[in-house]
């Protein structure tokens, strides 16, 4: 017969139109699989259950996809539920595949499906894959296994990546119930966590003249809100015109002393809101001057600061960048009591450097609930695809917001 659009053959051929994987990986179109003449059509399935698959070694994802929505035509369930488990065997992120498992799954069934098609799909964009299709999956996999807030939260990163209509746009999330803890690497080296309390503060020279901020503005008690939710406490908010953006430095007994553009005075838009808390999760662990710097750099800093405080680093790449440090006698004294005997190699020093960076973005996002100036921020306002999909600190971002497993969605914690 002739050709119709969709993949429809008239006459006694056959309609074929499957969705394959997602994002560019093969499939047939949209539609079902069938052909006209029902005998036909249960032969063919049969020579595709018995015979395709053993000459292709039990192996191609479109074929077995093909065979569920056969045996699913049939109502065969069970021959159409094994069907499209191989199929996900041989292609983990097969959205036809997942799409018509699910509707045949009970929900405990559903919810284990779905997070396995949802590890593949963060496999996938981890290596470099992220685009409209996969943000697309993560959005059904969330409403699949009935969870509103993050299909939200997808649809908030879709709209701040022109994706979607502001109007679908998940808003800014309320993410006040989460423990700051959630954001901290368990794994982070303990020995640098103390060169870097340590020797931290004295990295930044940062010297403004500012104006003191009364309680009374609003500012002061955002400030003081997002502080104390980090453990701290304001010791001072300054106001600048040379600023603009905010910065922090550690105070004492816990304290933070702020300096902020004038321009916020009257309080933080989201970007602001992201920054502070980024801040003050930060300032009182020493890392505030080490959040802007790639991680190379950061690892560079570090290793200066244990050269100028007489520790031991051990060979082995990465080579890491050479970087000036000054540091007073006292604290060079500080560091080396830190390290003792430890011996740090470069490698560890950019492990360290990339999770300090990563807990303090994760505190930003608690503190703001708004992922679309998260990240702008991050991406230095080039928001896009292309952009985010080679920003390692924007990915880890955009899953510690997305991830079924995140501590924002009851995940972990």
């Amino acid at each position: 017969g002739n050709t119709r659009g969709g993949g429809e053959v008239e006459g006694d051929g056959y309609v074929a139109g499957m969705e394959g994987g997602v994002g560019g990986r093969g499939g047939w179109g949209g539609g079902g699989f069938f052909f006209n003449d029902t005998a036909t059509t249960e032969i063919y399935a049969l020579s595709l259950r018995d015979a395709l698959p053993i000459s292709l070694g039990l192996a191609d994802a479109q074929i077995w996809a093909r065979i569920g929505a056969l045996e699913a035509g049939f109502d065969n369930r069970e021959a159409a539920l094994g069907a499209y488990r191989r199929a996900l065997d041989a292609e983990p992120s097969h959205g036809f595949a997942i799409t018509h498992l699910v509707e045949l799954l009970d929900q405990p069934e559903k919810d284990a499906a779905v997070s396995s098609y949802e590890r593949a799909l963060w496999t996938r964009i981890e290596s470099g894959e992220l685009n409209a299709p996969l943000l697309e999956e993560l959005g059904k996999a969330a409403t699949w296994r009935r969870d509103t807030r993050r299909a939200a939260a997808v649809r908030a990163v879709q709209s701040a990546l022109g994706l979607a209509s502001s109007g679908d746009e998940g808003g800014v999330a309320n993410l006040s119930d989460v423990s700051v803890a959630a954001v901290w690497d368990r794994d982070a080296d303990p020995v640098l966590q103390q060169v870097v309390l340590r020797a931290g503060p004295a990295l930044s020279n940062e010297r403004l003249r500012t104006k003191k901020a009364a309680p009374s503005d609003p500012i002061y008690g955002e400030l003081a809100r997002i502080s104390q939710r980090f453990g701290a406490r304001v010791g001072s908010i300054g106001l600048s015109d040379d600023l603009e953006t905010l910065s922090a430095r550690a105070g004492r007994d816990g304290e933070i002393d702020w300096a902020v553009p004038r321009v916020a005075q009257g309080g933080l838009d989201g970007a602001g809101r992201f920054v502070a808390g980024r801040l003050a999760w930060a300032a009182p662990h020493g890392a505030a001057a080490l959040l802007d710097e790639t991680p190379q750099k950061v690892a560079g800093t570090l290793a200066a600061v244990l050269r100028i405080a007489r520790c031991e680093i051990g060979l082995g790449e990465p080579a890491l960048p050479a970087i000036d440090v000054k540091l007073r006698r006292a604290t060079r004294k500080a560091v080396h009591e830190a390290v003792a005997d430890a011996q740090l190699a470069p490698a560890s020093l950019l492990a360290f450097a990339r999770s300090l960076q990563r807990s303090a973005d994760r505190a930003g996002l608690l503190a703001s609930g708004d992922i679309a100036a998260s990240i702008a921020t991050l991406l230095n306002g080039r928001v896009a695809l292309g952009t985010l999909r080679t920003s390692a600190r924007g990915i880890d971002l955009l899953r510690f917001w997305l991830e079924a497993e995140s501590p924002l969605w009851g995940g972990n914690g």
